[in-house]
Order: C-alpha cells, then structure tokens, then sequence
C-alpha cells in the first residue's frame, strides 16, 4: 500500500472488519482513532498485532488521553499523532510508518529484534556513532552532513 498512497488507494472499515481486510490486502499502515475508541481501540490493537505484526499502527488520540497513548506504545503502536492533525505531520508519520515495515519484512527479524535493534542505534546515535547506529537499521540513510562536513547523498 506504501507504494499507492500517493496514488491515493486508502482502505476504510470499521473494527468488526479489521481481520478480514487484515486478511485480504497487504495492508503496511492503520491508523487507528483511539479518540473515539477509547479502551477498545487498545484491544483492537492487540487484534491488529496478532494477525499482522509487521503492520505499523499510528493511533490517532486526543491531547490528555495520555494513558491510553501509552497503554498503545506498550501494545506496539508505531506513534501517536494528536487531533486535531496536521495533513503534512501525518503523511511524515504514515510514509515513516511504511518505511518501517518495509525495514522489518527486509530483515527478517521479528519486531521484538527490531525495536531492540532500534535502541542500540539510538544509543549509538546520542554517543555521537552515527555511521555504527546505521548498521544496526538497515534500509536507514542519514541526511545532513558526515563527520568530514560533506553533504550525504
């Protein structure tokens, strides 16, 4: 789907229809409104994990709904982005959602590795490693500049 949402092709379909559209398209992002959900959204997330653990799930949340935004990270949410939206902040989130998808079906590794991974190059990262931090994400480029100050590709 990653490859069509600039085309525009966006499935829709309320929580009783997840698992059969889960079943019948090659789904990479859900968004999920938690907002309306509440606490049902947080089950409907368990749903979604269970039949496809390499789908991104952003839940869409209202501010002060704190509780429910980490209960849903702590479930394998990909992020959170708060109502009302920005159009550009969530298009940043769902390509950045699509592209963690393609990461973890290209490497093989269950999430659980992959999000371990992430907070070894994380770590990596903020001890200024950003070249050893990449290895740990494959599919990542950095932009900006190299520690020589030439601009990456």
């Amino acid at each position: 789907m990653c490859a069509e949402f600039a085309a525009g092709r966006v499935l829709q379909g309320g929580r009783d229809e997840v698992p059969r559209l889960l079943g019948k398209f090659d789904i990479d992002v859900v968004l999920l409104g938690l907002h309306s959900l509440k606490w049902q959204g947080i089950g409907l997330l368990k749903v979604i994990r269970d039949i496809r653990p390499a789908v991104q799930v952003l839940i869409l949340n209202q501010p002060g709904q704190v509780g429910l935004a980490i209960e849903a990270m702590k479930q394998g949410a990909f992020d959170e982005v708060l109502l009302p939206l920005e159009l550009n902040a969530l298009v940043s989130r769902i390509m950045a959602a699509c592209r963690r998808k393609r990461a973890v079906e290209a490497s093989g590794k269950s999430l659980l590795d992959y999000c371990r991974d992430m907070m070894v190059a994380a770590s990596f990262a903020e001890a200024n490693a950003p070249e050893t931090a990449l290895e740990f994400l494959p599919g990542i480029r950095l932009r900006g500049r190299d520690k020589k100050g030439k601009e990456r590709p």
